[in-house]
């Protein structure tokens, strides 16, 4: 394990409705046993593992989440995604890119997986490497916004992090921790 500085670092981890259960709970994990803070935001009050029918009542929508005090609030922004239509929304969620676009601007995490969740911190990428699912829509979208796309299941340039799938999830989270660590420095 990484020992954190004596701050605690604070991500906001934006999920798809349906969300990927090893993405998630891979990344939640590693982020708690690190001494992270975390809040869940999505589109909806609830939000689903899409391995089963248990859903997850969230505090946080993009409706209520204060978009002009994000940056100030947490130190990353971490994008899961999960079942192909809710990932697919996420790329061009305009709060979303929003909300990244904040916390790239103040030089914090910004961190995906997969393909969709990845394209949605494309506003991020510009000049950097990164890893994500080999998905021609997604792949393409980051190309457009300046990524340099690696092939490799993980990556991680200046403030931001990435996977390419699930089965990276734990390596991932433990990549986010490092960085977190880096940039509170």
């Amino acid at each position: 394990m990484t020992s954190l500085p004596k701050t605690t670092p604070k991500v906001l981890i934006c999920v798809a409705e349906l969300f990927n259960t090893q993405e998630f709970y891979g990344v939640v994990k590693v982020l708690r046993d690190n001494g992270v803070e975390i809040d869940v935001v999505s589109g909806q009050t609830y939000i689903q593992d899409q391995g089963s029918d248990d859903q997850i009542k969230l505090k946080i929508t993009y409706d209520t989440l204060d978009l002009s005090t994000v940056a100030q609030k947490y130190d990353g922004v971490i994008c899961v995604g999960g079942a192909s239509k809710p990932s697919r929304a996420m790329w061009k969620n305009k709060k979303i890119r929003t909300i990244v676009k904040e916390m790239n601007a103040h030089g914090k995490l910004c961190a995906g997986i997969c393909a969709f969740a990845t394209a949605s911190i494309a506003d991020a990428m510009n000049g950097k490497k990164v890893a994500i699912y080999p998905n021609t829509r997604a792949m393409d979208w980051c190309k457009m916004h300046g990524a340099i796309l690696t092939g490799k299941p993980l990556e991680s340039d200046q403030n931001v992090v990435t996977s390419a799938s699930e089965q990276y999830a734990t390596q991932w989270g433990e990549l986010i921790v490092k960085k977190l660590k880096e940039l509170k420095k």
